[in-house]
């Protein structure tokens, strides 16, 4: 069975370049243009995944994501928050709507789509989980235990960030 996929997004160019290479690799996606909207596609559709832009009106994604985050029906849903990280508090805001991943949007089709068979198979695969003082996590679709403290993986994660920007 084909993964199904929410893609949320405001710029009509960017949602038909996810919707096309989403769909040319065997995906089933819908789409809409805000976080309230797909608030409302959410009644009638339980994708696999959510691929959300973070700015857009009526609701932008942080909003959305930590709307559903709260919800206990969609807790286990990976949602993935998309920016161009151009402003650093868009991190902050990402951290706190508990996303599950981000992804810059400014990428290759085959990048992008073994991104997704990650956060896919790491949803099949349970490896959000903890193994003891672990986090497993799934990255070309192989399973890592990451060992660290909160400040740690924080500072590693912030640094990351600021490397981002930089390139």
């Amino acid at each position: 069975m084909e993964a199904k996929i929410l893609v949320v997004e405001d710029s009509a160019a960017q949602r038909f370049l996810l919707t096309k290479i989403l769909q040319e690799n065997g995906f089933e996606v819908r789409n809409c243009e805000n976080g309230q909207s797909a608030l409302q596609t959410l009644t009638e559709y339980t994708p696999d995944l959510i691929i959300s832009d973070i700015m857009m009106p009526e609701m932008d994604g942080p909003t959305m994501c930590k709307t559903l985050k709260q919800d206990t029906s969609w807790q286990t849903t990976p949602i993935v928050l998309m920016t161009t990280l151009n402003e650093p508090t868009e991190i902050f805001k990402i951290i706190e709507s508990q996303a599950d991943y981000l992804f810059l949007k400014e990428f290759e089709p085959d990048t992008f789509i073994n991104f997704v068979e990650d956060v896919l198979h790491a949803r099949d695969n349970k490896v959000d989980q903890k193994d003891g003082n672990d986090v497993l996590v799934s990255v070309l679709k192989r399973i890592y235990p990451v060992h660290g403290n909160k400040k740690q993986l924080a500072q590693l994660l912030i640094s990351t960030y600021r490397s981002a920007l930089q390139a």
